[in-house]
């Protein structure tokens, strides 16, 4: 019993020690967050140490083409997966991530998804339970050509999504490309009873493509997102709040087919998030716009029978304006390594290279301009199955810049039936 108990203490102290990913995962469903309110961008929450963060808890280019590649596993029969993880960014904020998904066939032509989708942290703040149906239209050759409706059903009704999509899925080579639109929180201004109202030239609409192949040895997701233009205003507080977005990513990554332990990868987002907060009665005008931009390579190694060797590069920069035209720019290079053994047990260690330039006032007062934050890493990777992992992850901060040597922590657990 004493021993069990030393598990969940230790399982408890590393899910409150953690970040997650800065690249997006199912972006064919990410629309405007209303639940965050009229909320604009916050450069200062964002440090030295952040990207470090982000990067050392990040869900691996391995972990996510595991999981898209379940989307190609046919119409036979019921498959899905489940991904958590849990942590904290400060000693009152935590970061979290759930995803849960459930494809199963209704018959030759139909076929249902469950998706629920969670991620917040001090940049996102993403919610949704998708439910979809899609069916084929039209047969081709290599595969088909298939029509979607999805949507998303909550007790308020102003909060309710729902879009389309039309799919060219290739079964043969792997492939499949979706064009999509969603119309979020579509009765806002007809059924409402809080009082605020989408204009009605700028309601929320977001549509774009993803676009992903997979075979035995390569896995490619190629996608981009536009939220248009909305302005939402709420006479309660004499404000309308205006918001607007685009995405655009890639990730590719190569299995040899002579050396399944070892691949390489690339992947890349930038994004560009619009947002401002206009007085209704008064001239008050508030507004922060960010460009960021990330890109990341990896390579994973045979050193011996029982030893693996992870490299890897990061860059990202961020970028932020203001009303008055002021502007900050964070911008971190980060090399990581990490020794993997067969038995679970890695150690990893990074540099985090930030500088920062411009307007210091935009940002926190505690962001030194330039800082080199050194760190190790250690985890552990417990495999239940060839389906289901925990991982657990311990972080030391070499250089002590910004406290104590314990710098935080990861909790996994991923899973597919």
């Amino acid at each position: 019993m004493l021993m069990y108990l030393r598990f969940i203490v230790l399982l408890w102290l590393i899910l409150n020690l953690s970040s997650a990913s800065a690249f997006e995962f199912d972006p064919e469903y990410q629309s405007i967050a209303t639940q965050s309110g009229f909320s604009l961008i916050d450069p200062k929450q964002i440090d030295s140490e952040y990207q470090s963060d982000i990067l050392t808890y990040s869900l691996s280019p391995l972990t996510v083409s595991q999981t898209m590649k379940q989307r190609f596993t046919g119409n036979s029969e019921t498959h899905g997966s489940v991904l958590i993880s849990a942590g904290s960014l400060s000693a009152t904020q935590f970061d979290q991530k759930l995803r849960a998904e459930i494809i199963s066939p209704l018959n030759q032509a139909l076929r249902f998804k469950f998706l629920r989708t969670e991620h917040q942290n001090y940049e996102e703040n993403s919610n949704h339970s998708i439910f979809e149906l899609e069916g084929r239209i039209l047969e081709m050759p290599e595969g088909g050509l298939y029509f979607a409706a999805y949507g998303e059903v909550t007790r308020q009704k102003r909060e309710d999504d729902v879009g389309f999509a039309l799919i060219r899925r290739k079964t043969q080579n792997g492939s499949e490309t979706r064009a999509f639109v969603t119309f979020a929180d579509f009765t806002r201004s007809g059924r409402n009873d809080a009082g605020d109202r989408f204009n009605s030239d700028k309601e929320p609409i977001v549509f774009g493509f993803t676009h992903r192949k997979v075979d035995a040895t390569s896995f490619s997701e190629l996608y981009y997102r536009r939220e248009s233009t909305v302005e939402w205003n709420d006479p309660a507080v004499s404000q309308t709040f205006h918001y607007a977005r685009s995405t655009l990513g890639f990730l590719w990554m190569k299995t040899p087919e002579e050396s399944p332990d070892e691949n390489v990868s690339l992947r890349g987002q930038w994004d560009r998030t619009e947002t401002a907060l206009q007085s209704t009665t008064t001239s008050a005008f508030d507004l922060v716009h960010r460009n960021r931009w990330q890109l990341e390579a990896r390579r994973t190694s045979v050193l011996t029978d029982t030893f693996f060797l992870e490299t890897g590069l990061l860059w990202a920069s961020r970028g932020w304006t203001d009303e008055n035209g002021n502007s900050l720019h964070h911008e971190n290079v980060v090399p990581f390594l990490w020794v993997q053994h067969r038995s679970g047990f890695d150690l990893g260690a990074e540099v985090t290279v930030f500088r920062r330039y411009g307007d210091e006032s935009l940002g926190s007062p505690s962001t030194r301009p330039s800082a080199e934050e050194s760190r190790l890493n250690a985890r552990y990777r417990i495999s239940f199955s060839k389906q289901a992992e925990l991982l657990l992850a311990l972080t030391l901060d070499v250089d002590r810049a910004e406290g104590g040597a314990f710098e935080g922590g990861h909790g996994q657990f991923k899973m597919a039936f």
